[in-house]
């Protein structure tokens, strides 16, 4: 017999050394489970609503509760506070009033229920809470566990946090191929419902790509009771890959975890699985997710939201969890696998350990023992041996100290580089969600105005009036939201130029004049006389301060009125600090509530906004604007008994005569009326747009010279030389070679470094134009455009010494501000268009057209004819791009189309386009996006069929006429 390891340490230890190490035991005993209790933080009591996709009873849901509840008890939080719904969603699929009636149950029992989490488990469950359940507790945030990501405008208001554990069929089929090389046969075991036949096409494709190529054996067509017969009589060197089995062929709904019991029951070959529950079946194992490892995941990312701990800034955070290969030691014997030839990392189960694994800490010990005594004689016989020794492992330290710091740099770059592709991403939404509210609320603003000219009806003005009022005020509500993202993001911009502070504050006064005479109020002002007067600094923000502080005092004063002092708190030698407030005689506000003042979308309660409307934005943004320019705002209010609104600000000292406020700028500059001796390069690959450009430059006397793509205009620039033109207008996105590509070689060529070179583009967004300056351009033309921004571009950039104003010009007088067209005479005018089918307003802006024709109705009827002839086959090209998998040639197609309508007048349908465009660069569903399209297409093509009377073409195109007017 071995002696016993305990007491041969026993005896070797002094009694000190005993002594010693029992100390140490007793200040390394941990806390008592109640004293770790009293230092956890208290979660606020709130509830926690855990939905479940399928019904009561799964082993894989009862291991996850089991990881959530440990979390959930550790941190002290009772069990009353939770609340579980099981959703039954996959066997109640068919039934079509389920979703509603669930729907109606829980806002029925939840109503009056303090939710402030809600947990959903598997997919079901999330589109569940994503669609039917987005009333369920609006604002609490939600735990997704093994659903794919929801998007991020799904959303909505409520914060999602993402915990994926993804399975790992690759690594389980590499681990099976490992312990049994010489497999010939794999079957994937999986049921018949659609997520159980996505998951077994993932695993087929997989296993292809496999070295050893082994044949492939899917089970989706069987009936449970013939894959249990299947998998009895398998032929030798099988192994059995359970997948996910909720349904099988004749529509029987099971769960997932008793049909791999039934499976490992009746095999003749090895079962590997993807959860952690394989084990427990009788399993192999894998590489599988850890369930009750996810639980515990979710229930302590569940404290930490309740207790503030992690705040959710993002409307979607993921949070990946990596499977882990584990088996059954047993089970690998029974199967004669090959344990060796796994990755070290592997755990394995009922392994039975070998006598020096059992007995490893106790040799430890002894080894440790004897080396201290062998130190200690060796220090004392050899002390400069033992300074060494001491050196080596400060170095040692020092080296691991080094490789740590390292490492945590790197994490923090990685963390640094997410922040910024997250902040690239949120500017990228921002500058479309922008762009898509703008276009149609600039037609909703633009069209009223018109319409209100053609009508003399009193009550027609009336409704036109307040159409284009609340355009405008959504319109200001826009600018708010930008704002207030610039200035978190630190890209708002601010200006240091002269200006009069008294003539600034006399117009926001005036501005504001009139709504404060309509309500009776009286608006004053007073400048202390020790302000001086010409400051430095940025006079639109500190207007827009003045505005919104003024506005509210309107809005919040039903009788009395508004005052607005100025007076200087200090004053350095080169900048004064300046004391603006603004007080009313107004409802004011209770002080319970003066915090809330300064928070996005809020204000002092929910019955003001309800009454008096408005975001809560404008003070926002005021004290974020003073704050960047040194300064604050704070409040001053009592209820019934008005408000003061103080602000301080720095601003730097001006001279007298200094000012340069309405100054127009360079773009701003009334164009020439014409141009002499002037070549122009047009580098367009479409010829609508080609003739577009032609026709605004011969206009006003430019001579224009056109390339289709980039290469060649490097042909023409190669022969001309830098001389050969005074401009280049270049498209982006063109064949052979793009804008971008053309203009990084043109700057790069001798002589060519200052001739000037605009983008003209649909590429609009804030990234896309500063793309194309970091590649050489100097300024950017949006496609549409207009003739006014249009010619304002030209004559920023073409010289000066070629202007001229021409008395043959078509441009006179104040037209010639709007680029004359308003004054062209048309000889063949298109009719009134209107739908052939209902009789609706038109969906071609005729006017914005003619305008980018510069007039020319000859060429305008040309590309839109020409329009009606190609329409159907814009939506089969997509569609084909995309069936083929051609993502790049959909999203040039979905561009072209879209500069090509917006050019003609076709707003709506510009819009669809517009959506669709970024739908494709998303990756997200465009089904519905290109339905609508073909809609759009079919009523455009009608109108112009109707109004320019293609009888002919309406004739052979009369099936997809048809198709639409169904």
């Amino acid at each position: 017999m071995f002696p016993n390891p305990k007491r041969i340490l026993i005896n070797l230890l002094p009694s000190d050394l005993l002594l010693g190490l029992l100390i140490c035991a007793i200040l390394a005993n941990p806390l008592s489970a109640q004293s770790v209790q009293e230092t956890l933080p208290r979660a606020e009591q709130k509830n926690i609503l855990l939905l479940y996709s399928y019904g009561h009873g799964g082993r894989g849901i009862q291991i996850f509760d089991d990881g959530f509840l440990a979390a959930i008890n550790a941190a002290g939080i009772s069990a009353n506070r939770l609340y579980y719904e099981f959703l039954d969603l996959e066997r109640r699929k068919e039934d079509r009033l389920h979703r509603a009636r669930l729907r109606d149950q829980l806002l029925a029992k939840y109503a009056y229920r303090k939710i402030g989490l809600i947990i959903t488990v598997q997919q079901p469950a999330l589109g569940f809470l994503l669609n039917e359940g987005k009333l369920l507790a609006p604002t609490a945030p939600a735990i997704t566990v093994q659903a794919p990501m929801p998007a991020a405008a799904k959303a909505g208001n409520r914060r999602f946090i993402s915990l994926l554990a993804q399975f790992d069929i690759k690594g389980t089929l590499d681990r099976a191929l490992e312990l049994f090389p010489n497999t010939r046969r794999v079957v994937f075991v999986g049921g018949s419902s659609e997520a159980d036949r996505k998951m077994a096409a993932e695993a087929v494709k997989i296993a292809t790509a496999l070295p050893a190529k082994p044949e492939i054996e899917t089970t989706g067509e069987l009936a449970l009771d013939d894959l249990l017969k299947r998998v009895a009589h398998l032929p030798p060197h099988t192994v059995i890959l359970f997948l996910q089995y909720n349904r099988d062929i004749r529509g029987r709904v099971t769960l997932a975890y008793e049909v791999e019991g039934m499976i490992v029951k009746a095999a003749n070959a090895p079962v590997f699985g993807l959860y952690d529950f394989n084990l427990v079946n009788g399993g192999i194992g894998g590489s599988v997710i850890n369930v009750k490892t996810l639980g515990e995941k979710a229930g302590v990312t569940a404290i930490d939201i309740l207790n503030g701990k992690l705040q959710l800034t993002q409307p979607v955070t993921h949070v990946d969890n990596q499977a882990v290969p584990i088996f059954d030691w047993a089970q690998i014997q029974r199967w004669g696998g090959e344990p060796d030839r796994l990755p070290d990392h592997s755990v394995f189960l009922n392994r039975i350990p070998t006598f020096w694994e059992e007995h490893k800490t106790m040799a430890l010990g002894l080894t440790i023992i004897f080396l201290l005594q062998s130190l200690t004689i060796i220090a004392l016989i050899r002390n400069r041996h033992n300074r060494k020794l001491i050196e080596e492992q400060l170095r040692e330290y020092q080296t691991r100290l080094e490789n740590m710091v390292r490492q945590r740099t790197a994490e923090l770059s990685a963390a640094l580089a997410a922040a910024q592709l997250a902040d690239r991403t949120k500017d990228e939404f921002l500058a479309n969600i922008s762009h898509e509210l703008r276009t149609p609320l600039n037609a909703v603003i633009g069209l009223s105005s018109l319409a209100r000219d053609l009508t003399t009806d009193a009550k027609q003005r009336d409704y036109l009036d307040k159409i284009a009022t609340s355009g405008k005020h959504l319109a200001h509500i826009i600018n708010d939201l930008l704002d207030l993202s610039k200035i978190a993001a630190g890209r708002m911009a601010f200006e240091s130029i002269p200006f009069s502070l008294r003539k600034l504050v006399s117009r926001s006064n005036s501005v504001m004049a009139h709504k404060a005479a309509e309500k009776g109020l009286t608006l004053v002002e007073h400048i202390d006389e020790a302000v001086p007067d010409i400051l430095v600094g940025d006079p639109l923000r500190l207007e827009q301060i003045l505005f919104n502080l003024i506005g509210n005092a309107v809005k919040f004063t039903p009788s009395g009125g508004i005052e607005v002092r100025i007076g200087l708190h200090a004053r350095e030698k080169n900048r004064v600090c300046l004391d603006i407030e603004v007080a009313d005689t107004g409802i004011g506000i209770r002080q319970e509530d003066l915090e809330r003042l300064f928070k996005p979308f809020s204000q002092a309660d929910a019955s003001m906004s309800r009454k008096y409307g408005g975001t809560g934005l404008g003070l926002v943004i005021s004290r974020r604007l003073a704050k960047m320019m040194d300064g604050d705002i704070s409040v001053e209010s009592r209820e019934g008994n008005g408000t003061t609104f103080r602000v301080r600000l720095w601003l730097s000292l001006g001279e007298a005569g200094e000012q340069s406020e309405g100054k127009p700028s360079a773009g701003q500059e009334t164009p020439p009326l014409c141009y002499r001796n002037t070549r122009v390069l047009v580098v367009e690959d479409q010829p609508m747009n080609r003739e577009i450009v032609a026709e605004l430059l011969g206009t006003v006397g430019i001579a224009t010279h056109m390339a289709n793509n980039g290469q060649e205009a490097l042909d023409i620039l190669g022969e001309t030389g830098p001389a050969g033109f005074d401009l280049i207008l270049m498209d982006i996105q063109m064949p052979v070679m793009d804008g971008l590509t053309a203009t990084r070689a043109i700057r790069a060529r001798t002589g060519f470094e200052q001739l000037p070179i605009i983008a003209m583009s649909a590429h609009t967004m804030t990234h896309e134009i500063e793309a194309s300056r970091s590649a050489g351009m100097n300024d950017h033309i949006g496609k549409p455009f207009d003739a006014t921004s249009f010619h304002r571009i030209l004559a920023k950039w073409l010289p000066r010494s070629k202007h001229q104003a021409s008395h043959s010009s078509p441009f006179k007088g104040e037209a010639g501000r709007g680029m004359g067209l308003d004054t062209m005479q048309t000889t063949n005018p298109i009719p009134h268009l209107t739908s052939p089918l209902t009789g609706e307003e038109p969906s071609i802006d005729i006017a914005a057209g003619l305008t980018r024709f510069a007039g020319n109705e000859t060429r305008y009827h040309h590309w839109l004819a020409d329009f009606v002839a190609n329409a159907p086959g814009y939506a089969s090209e997509i569609r084909q791009s995309l069936a083929a998998g051609q993502q790049d040639a959909a999203r040039k197609s979905v561009h072209a189309l879209k500069g090509r309508v917006g050019m003609l007048g076709m707003n709506d349908l510009h819009t669809i386009a517009s959506a669709l465009d970024i739908a494709l660069k998303q990756d997200d569903p465009a089904e519905e996006l290109l339905d609508r399209m073909e809609r759009a297409v079919a009523r455009a093509s009608k109108e112009i069929r109707t109004a320019l009377g293609l009888a002919q073409q309406a004739a052979s195109s009369s099936s997809y006429s048809k198709t639409e007017g169904e």
